[in-house]
């Protein structure tokens, strides 16, 4: 295990060296090697937890990118970071349920984006992190039953247009992941999926909008999510590791101070502005 680590860490070493040959080549920013070891680490939270990693990564690329190649930058990371999340967690994801929530992404991607764009949602993020700290804070057993109480297709209709306005939306598709009694493996591996679904989603309302153009973004911006797919794969592969090892009741409550911590974070920071 020491062995396999060590080698984690030389690979994420040599990763760093071959994204700072790509920065001298001026594709990617000296200023953003940075990102390496970030993405690394909020893969890995996500990897061992499924969630956290998203949030935790868009609050640090506001500081480095414009609002509209920010959409692109990490939509196309966390596209990359799940997807192989769900590759490595495969034998364990819960299809029946991904095909009801494809069902749920195709009908809400319709008037998602049409309404995209069209409403300011920067008032509204608070509202978000509040309403995951609030069920994080609700026995699992409410929880369960309240979301039982709704149409089936309620929440994953609701995907499309919460995914182009938030980007990442681990506080509200959380406490339903939790209501559905999956395995610690089976809620990593079944959540990765949905968030591969909501981030190709996202792309398509993005760029199918007049908000969002290719040609307005640097080269840096387009090849980011390629020069950190390495650091990326590092940190999955070491995350299955954890995933399998803790026990149910430990792995859920840890996800659930994971939701409230960075729901904090995320309200602190929106507003010290």
């Amino acid at each position: 295990m020491l062995l396999m680590h060590r080698r984690l860490v030389k690979s994420l070493f040599k990763s760093m060296a071959q994204c700072g040959e790509l920065a001298l080549s001026a594709i990617i920013p000296c200023d953003w090697l940075f990102l390496i070891p970030i993405v690394f680490v909020t893969s890995f939270i996500s990897g061992v937890f499924g969630i956290g990693g998203g949030l935790l990564l868009v609050i640090i690329m506001s500081w480095m990118l414009p609002p509209i190649e920010l959409l692109y930058a990490h939509a196309s990371v966390q596209l990359l970071s799940n997807f192989t999340r769900a590759y490595i967690h495969r034998k364990t994801i819960d299809r029946g349920f991904i095909k009801n929530f494809s069902l749920g992404i195709l009908i809400g991607f319709i008037p998602a984006f049409f309404i995209f764009g069209r409403m300011d949602i920067e008032k509204l993020k608070p509202l978000l992190y509040v309403y995951g700290l609030v069920m994080m804070l609700v026995p699992a057993g409410l929880m369960t039953a309240a979301f039982q109480k709704l149409p089936n297709l309620t929440i994953p209709i609701s995907v499309p247009l919460m995914g182009a306005m938030f980007g990442a939306i681990g506080p509200y598709l959380t406490p339903y992941f939790l209501s559905l009694g999956f395995s610690p493996a089976a809620f990593v591996a079944t959540e990765a999926v949905a968030a591969v679904i909501n981030h190709i989603v996202r792309l398509g309302i993005y760029f199918g909008s007049d908000r969002v153009s290719v040609s307005s973004f640097s080269a840096s911006t387009l090849w980011l999510p390629f020069a950190l797919f390495p650091s990326i794969l590092m940190a999955t592969r070491l995350s299955k590791v954890w995933v399998y090892r803790m026990e149910a009741r430990a792995f859920f409550i840890w996800v659930r101070i994971l939701v409230i911590l960075i729901c904090f974070i995320s309200l602190l920071f929106y507003f010290m502005g």
